[in-house]
């Protein structure tokens, strides 16, 4: 159908050559099949016949420019052409849309010129806009801007209802935690925990962010609190069920080094299958977590350790974990003196492929 219609235009614009129309509205096409290079082409000949078309949006034409210059990563002039549209445009939406595209563009630094100004003339443009509230946030974080942040952050709330609300509030912590502001984050976070249980995924969110700040107890009360009490846990879907994987290993983790638990870890860690890098990674915690049980003179065995190095491998021969980040621990079972038999095998046959 595009093809169709990309063909009568072309064929119009033989018997009409340079239809400053005619070469908008095949930008337009090109635009919508994500063809950048060749919608620049068409808009750059027609505002070469008539300046009036980049002047007025509903023409598309200055539009059409800045997304085609933005979808070629032609970031500088994709803000040039916007700017050209914002110097004409009335509509309030469209303007604090493209202004906030425009701070984004000017890449990750919130301290580049223009960014800021940017951000403020959108939100006032437009003062429910969430998104525009949300990177102000953020880039005031990366700044290290934190006067008057309490109250921003108050604003964007404000906006919303749960449980949307605590999705924004979970990405202002994140957010504080990147930058290394853990006493912020953690009143943020304790704010969170008042809410518990949150909808799927978000408590394994939160439990991550707590683990993040230090709050290793509270992680992970509120991470076994998920698990066992989420009513949709029993459903099978491959990425729910990859977040809770996620949140086991993360318990895990927290019960070993934290608590040096490792009983209790070994029964969330044995309840992740041997799938993907998260797989690879939960047998390598098993093992490391039997042999440690053994070394403390639990009752262990050998066998125990052999069988998990065994599935692990048997999963590498499977392909259900790539075989990449396995090839270091490989080479360790090959060298170490009294391995299994049946595990050097495995492993020496591995390394060939």
């Amino acid at each position: 159908q595009y093809s169709e219609a990309r063909q009568q235009y072309l064929k119009l614009l033989e018997a009409a050559p340079a239809h400053p129309q005619l070469l908008v509205e095949l930008a337009d096409l090109d635009v919508e099949e994500k063809r950048p290079l060749a919608a620049i082409g068409f808009i750059n000949e027609a505002l070469e016949q008539t300046h009036d078309i980049a002047l007025r949006c509903h023409d598309r034409a200055g539009l059409n420019l800045y997304r085609s210059l933005r979808d070629s990563a032609r970031y500088e002039a994709a803000i040039e052409a916007a700017r050209n549209v914002l110097r004409h445009e009335k509509d309030p939406f469209l303007r604090a849309a493209l202004l906030v595209q425009v701070a984004e563009m000017s890449g990750d630094d919130p301290e580049r010129p223009g960014v800021a100004e940017a951000l403020t003339e959108a939100i006032n443009l437009a003062p429910r806009y969430e998104y525009a509230r949300w990177l102000q946030i953020r880039n005031a974080i990366k700044a290290g801007e934190l006067r008057g942040l309490a109250e921003k952050i108050e604003q964007l709330l404000s906006l919303t209802s749960m449980p949307r609300r605590m999705v924004s509030l979970l990405k202002v912590t994140e957010a504080m935690l990147g930058q290394g502001y853990r006493q912020e984050a953690e009143k943020y976070l304790r704010v969170l925990r008042r809410y518990e249980p949150l909808e799927f995924p978000l408590n394994f969110s939160l439990g991550e962010a707590l683990a993040a700040c230090g709050m290793k107890r509270e992680a992970i009360e509120s991470l076994n609190y998920t698990l066992r009490n989420n009513p949709e846990m029993d459903e099978f879907l491959p990425e729910r069920q990859l977040i809770v994987n996620q949140g086991r290993l993360a318990i895990a983790l927290l019960l070993d080094e934290e608590l040096g638990d490792a009983a209790q870890a070994l029964i969330h860690v044995r309840q992740i299958d041997s799938r993907g890098l998260l797989g690879f990674q939960a047998r390598q915690l098993e093992i490391q977590l039997e042999t440690s049980q053994k070394s403390a003179g639990h009752m262990t065995t050998q066998a125990r350790v052999v069988s998990v190095q065994l599935r692990l491998l048997e999963a590498l021969e499977m392909q259900w974990i790539p075989l990449e980040p396995a090839e270091e621990l490989l080479r360790e079972l090959v060298t170490t003196p009294d391995i299994n038999s049946a595990v050097r095998a495995k492993a020496e046959s591995l390394l060939l492929l």
